[in-house]
């Protein structure tokens, strides 16, 4: 942790210390909207037509680790794409 507050320190306001995890969540300014996206696949020189195609690697490897993880906890994933299905109350029923 030392070596990367070293590294971005004139990034860096504060630091917290912590025993547990800590989970940071936020958004990519440059691609987080549809122009941003569009330029950035454009400057790797992909089509926008050919998102699905590259974003398929990015989508096998999540899959393959949540899998993973879910396998090594004992949990049972459930896919639903059944509109009509509400997924918050199969969770209500699967936590009780």
């Amino acid at each position: 942790m030392e070596i990367i507050t070293r590294t971005y320190q004139d990034k860096i306001i504060g630091v917290l210390s912590c025993f547990d995890r800590i989970i940071i969540t936020g958004t990519i300014p440059q691609i987080c909207y549809s122009q941003g996206m569009t330029s950035y696949l454009y400057s790797q020189n992909i089509r926008i037509f050919d998102y699905a195609k590259f974003a398929e690697l990015f989508k096998e490897e999540l899959r393959a680790t949540v899998e993973q993880i879910a396998k090594a906890n004992n949990i049972e994933i459930e896919f639903v794409s059944k509109s009509h299905i509400r997924k918050e109350d199969l969770m209500k029923k699967v936590l009780e």
